[in-house]
């Protein structure tokens, strides 16, 4: 979607539900000066270099039970205490996080971390497990790096909520996922990585420093990683409460094949397939780097791969991407995927008429790109999210029953109705 677009839309607020007085303490412990500004492109290279090359072996018993892409979230001069909620998508007794700096501007200075099983309040139940790296309780990642931390012995059920808790001393430019639909908690300059509770604590509507957790599965050796590949619509933007059709699917899975799959959700509101988009702190953007670009970094580097679910093309389409050029970024997809020995299952792009930046060429790209993802047979397998969440006697359109209001984006509904669309046996 465009930025001009984006400029409509009712900003989501960074901070919910504090007093008048916070929100002011927060504004200036974040930004520094109002009105601050900062355009600021992806990394050159469009790569991370892992601290820990081990992480990446195909043959470890480790699987990825939840990632979140990371973005350039700006420098907002902070420091102070991240209490990170996620939830997990297999059962386990032993994990281990991965911590990003991939768009620092210097090293990421962690310090009391912790893991622990938490409420949605971010109140933590029972034991709070130290998290160490080389067997040091203190770590610096440096500028464009990751780190992996040490094995976690903690003994967790699948599609449980988990609070990664730690202490950031040094202000540095930010690594963080936007949309995280999940409420987490900060505290601003203040060590207060041990509390059980987050009483006082600001709330956030992201994810920071973080961009995966494996998981040493129950059925270890026979679990598999699935990674969902896309833009808002995997992301679940305007969703509620964990209601992202990944959300749906995965409790599907875990209903009905156990712990035989993992999810982890890779979509990055506004992202494209073919270009980068730099962050713009002041618009309240934060696209991303492509679908080609982080390929690697999101999708290769998980533990366990076996599927692709690739859902993209929305926000290329808007900025006027022709049908074949998206059609050229599939093909690349497909061709890196296979040679991984990866399976690549694709999504038909919903319609979007309606929305401000809709117009009669694009919805002739968007037909031709769909036409031809379930006709080429160039992928493993197609789910037709569009046919699933188009207006009865209109194509074009999205239901009303599924439509969040912007003509573009589902609702809960909506995305409930795509994960319910999905055939499990589309997973071998």
């Amino acid at each position: 979607m465009s930025n001009k677009a984006r400029r409509r839309k009712k900003r989501q607020p960074r901070i919910l539900k504090i007093g008048l007085s916070l929100i002011l303490i927060l504004i200036v412990a974040l930004i520094g000066l109002l009105g601050y500004e900062k355009i600021r492109s992806a990394a050159p290279s469009g790569k991370v270099t892992s601290l820990n090359a081990a992480k990446y072996d195909k043959t470890s018993s480790w699987v990825s039970t939840w990632a979140a892409s990371p973005v350039d979230m700006g420098n907002h001069n902070y420091t102070g205490t991240i209490r990170n909620l996620l939830i997990t998508d297999v059962s386990g007794t032993a994990f281990r996080l991965n911590f990003t700096n991939t768009f620092g501007n210097g090293g990421l200075q962690i310090e009391d971390a912790y893991i622990g099983i938490a409420d949605a309040k971010g109140n933590i139940i029972g034991q709070n497990v130290p998290i160490t790296f080389q067997g040091k309780s203190a770590t610096t990642i440096a500028q464009g790096k990751e780190l992996l931390s040490d094995t976690i012995k903690l003994t967790v059920p699948a599609r449980t909520r988990l609070a990664v808790t730690f202490y950031t001393p040094k202000a540095i430019e930010q690594t963080g996922h936007w949309l995280a639909n999940e409420t987490s908690y900060i505290t601003v300059g203040t060590n207060q990585a041990t509390d059980s509770n987050t009483q006082g604590w600001l709330e956030t509507p992201s994810w920071w420093f973080i961009d995966s957790l494996d998981v040493q599965a129950s059925d270890t050796g026979t679990t598999k990683t699935i990674v969902s590949l896309g833009d808002s619509l995997t992301d679940g933007f305007h969703s509620t409460n964990e209601g992202r059709y990944t959300d749906t699917l995965m409790n599907r899975m875990n209903s009905q094949k156990g712990n035989e799959w993992s999810l982890v959700n890779e979509g990055i509101t506004g992202n494209q397939v073919l270009k980068d988009s730099p962050t713009n702190v002041a618009k309240n953007t934060y696209f991303g780097q492509s679908a080609l670009s982080r390929l690697d970094r999101d999708v290769f580097n998980r533990p366990a791969l076996k599927d692709i679910i690739l859902l993209e093309g929305v926000n290329d389409i808007n900025t006027g991407a022709s049908a074949n050029k998206i059609i050229e970024g599939y093909k690349k997809i497909i061709n890196q995927a296979h040679t991984s020995g990866v399976r690549v299952i694709a999504g038909t792009i919903p319609p979007f008429k309606g929305y401000p930046t809709w117009s009669v060429k694009k919805e002739k790209v968007r037909q031709k790109v769909n036409h031809w993802i379930l006709t080429s047979g160039a992928f493993d397998g197609t789910v037709d999210f569009s046919k699933v969440l188009v207006a009865s006697g209109n194509l074009e359109e999205l239901n009303p029953s599924y439509d969040s209001g912007d003509h573009l984006h589902p609702n809960n509904a909506g995305y409930k109705a795509m994960g319910n669309a999905v055939n499990l046996s589309l997973f071998k």
